[in-house]
């Protein structure tokens, strides 16, 4: 793969726009549930989309009931890169929609993440000089400002060069 594609999914640097958003989120699922159902098929359990929103009923605080903890062991580290992924674009999909970043804390909530997701792939982008730069609340609206023009330069010129 070309380094500049995996930056791109990693990076906290940039906009995301919806198109790119949703081809990038629709992959990644597809992508993550094939790699989820052969691991639990080699366990021989059967594996179902609905499986990541609905918790196990027999599992609880301090165990997972009759499941097997090593199987789930393995879901959650192979859950680890696709997780970073989403957490790397989301942001950057709402601050290029012109929307708080406060809105990342649904992509923690089953079914709200995936409700989330449709907006997000929905609402448009807004022009660079509108955008809400994702800076921590102790930098004043004088230094975000400077970050917004000086982001959307870079913008400018990279669209030049392509």
């Amino acid at each position: 793969m070309p380094q500049d594609f995996l930056r791109w999914f990693f990076t906290w640097q940039g906009r995301v726009q919806r198109l790119q958003y949703f081809r990038a989120g629709t992959v990644l699922v597809a992508v993550k549930y094939a790699i989820d159902w052969s691991v639990a098929a080699q366990f021989g359990e059967t594996w179902r989309i609905w499986n990541y929103f609905l918790p196990l009923r027999e599992a609880s605080l301090f165990g997972l009931g009759g499941r097997q903890p090593v199987l789930y062991g393995i879901l959650l580290a192979i859950a680890i890169p696709f997780f970073w992924v989403g957490i790397a674009l989301t942001p950057r999909r709402l601050q290029d929609a012109g929307k708080s970043a406060a809105w990342i804390f649904l992509f923690f909530v089953p079914l709200a993440n995936l409700g989330l997701f449709l907006w997000l792939t929905l609402v448009p982008s807004v022009p660079a000089e509108k955008v809400m730069i994702l800076l921590p609340a102790v930098f004043g609206r004088r230094q975000q400002l400077v970050v917004q023009r000086l982001e959307s330069r870079s913008q400018l010129r990279l669209a030049l060069r392509l």
